[in-house]
């Protein structure tokens, strides 16, 4: 509870704009998906202890406190995402595997995205940077569709989910960043809204004679010969998305179970 106290002291700042109004034309390809990021009236940031066995006891009491002191606080993002799908008649969502030798999140699938910068004066440019340093979407190559509720990543980090369209020749030009990301490869986004994620085993020997299951879209790409899991904050953000921006609701869980 004082780690969330701590972080949310940090980033206040009176000149960063978190969200702002979007505005397509009727014809734009997106223009439903923005008018329903903009028409969302539900709470502003996601909980995290719910549907979630590996919260529990005073730890989840306090999580659950300091939730209720954040929805009060309405505090800025810690960190920003880019959620960004290509502008075509099948569009797709660009997701990353980041590097290995990462001291965060390493080799973890991800959307583009990270902290917030001192110099940072919105959601949109902290994702839009962040993504240029990644796979090199330059800053004039996407347009703002919307934004999604913040969730909280399992390291307390309020992140802000900002969605954006790019062109297919912008997405064929993308590169990996060798230095934060291991490779880029994409989602179908018709796949994602009509296929739910399946109930995914991990063996997780921390957690003792127990297995962990979650929903996970499993991503087949052909290029190293396996899928990719699809889970965690990133599966969140996106079953997020599908449920805002196309009313396709899939739950979202971490279950423990014990060996059979």
């Amino acid at each position: 509870m004082n780690y969330f106290s701590s972080q949310i002291k940090a980033h206040t700042d009176p000149n960063f704009v978190d969200k702002t109004a979007v505005y397509l034309p009727s014809e734009h390809r997106f223009s439903t998906l923005s008018r329903s990021l903009s028409g969302y009236q539900g709470v502003d940031i996601l909980s995290l202890t719910q549907n979630n066995d590996l919260i529990e006891g005073a730890y989840r009491q306090q999580l659950n406190q300091a939730y209720e002191q954040l929805l009060i606080d309405k505090p800025l993002p810690h960190a920003c995402v880019l959620v960004a799908i290509t502008d075509e008649p099948s569009p797709r969502l660009l997701l990353t595997r980041r590097a290995s030798n990462l001291s965060s999140h390493a080799g973890e699938v991800s959307l583009v995205g990270g902290k917030r910068d001192e110099t940072d004066r919105s959601s949109y440019e902290v994702a839009i940077r962040e993504a240029f340093e990644e796979v090199g979407l330059v800053n004039d190559a996407s347009t703002l569709l919307g934004f999604l509720p913040m969730q909280i990543s399992k390291k307390g980090l309020l992140v802000r989910p900002v969605v954006a369209s790019i062109t297919p020749a912008t997405a064929d030009s993308l590169i990996a960043s060798e230095d934060e990301i291991q490779r880029l490869f994409w989602a179908d986004l018709t796949y994602l809204k009509t296929t739910p994620p399946m109930d995914y085993r991990f063996e997780r020997p921390e957690l003792g004679h127990t297995h962990l299951h979650t929903p996970a879209w499993l991503i087949d790409d052909r290029q190293i010969g396996k899928p990719e899991v699809v889970w965690g904050l990133t599966g969140r953000i996106i079953a997020n998305l599908l449920h805002i921006g196309y009313g396709v609701r899939y739950q979202w869980y971490y279950h423990l179970q014990a060996h059979r």
